[in-house]
């Protein structure tokens, strides 16, 4: 501890290459269970939703800054991301940009995108769970 502070000290100037010292701090832990615990429900949503099991899955990409310094071991290991095999995960770098760029270069005459099936005009997609059980908002 370093006042009220708890932390480890992983490695001090000179050591390792380190040029101070480098320390993991308990709000740090904290911050990575609640990125954990948003990004794996995030995950097992859109596979329930969508009916996948983790053999089901063609291919998670990983997106944006986070995603770019990620490392796919250890976010397989702490149950970060589905369990896929290696070659099924890819970094695609700002997808929001792209996304973005895509949607404002799409001709009026194009199709729609797709809908949730049975959905209304207002509907969200996907649908949000509501319980539970199965119930969902359209």
């Amino acid at each position: 501890m370093r006042g009220e502070e708890r932390l480890v000290i992983l490695a001090r100037p000179g050591e390792a290459g380190a040029e101070r010292e480098i320390v993991l701090t308990q709000d740090d832990v904290r911050q990575v269970q609640l990125c954990k615990g948003a990004i794996a429900s995030g995950a097992a949503l859109l596979q329930k939703v969508a009916g996948l099991a983790d053999d089901d899955v063609a291919e998670l990409m990983l997106a944006g800054g986070f995603g770019n310094y990620l490392s796919v071991r250890s976010a397989l290991r702490i149950g970060l991301i589905p369990a896929l095999p290696e070659k099924k995960i890819r970094y695609v770098g700002n997808a929001a940009a792209l996304g973005a760029q895509l949607a404002s270069c799409r001709s009026p005459s194009a199709p729609a995108p797709p809908r949730w099936p049975g959905a209304s005009s207002t509907s969200r997609w996907p649908p949000i769970p509501t319980s539970r059980t199965s119930s969902w908002i359209a």
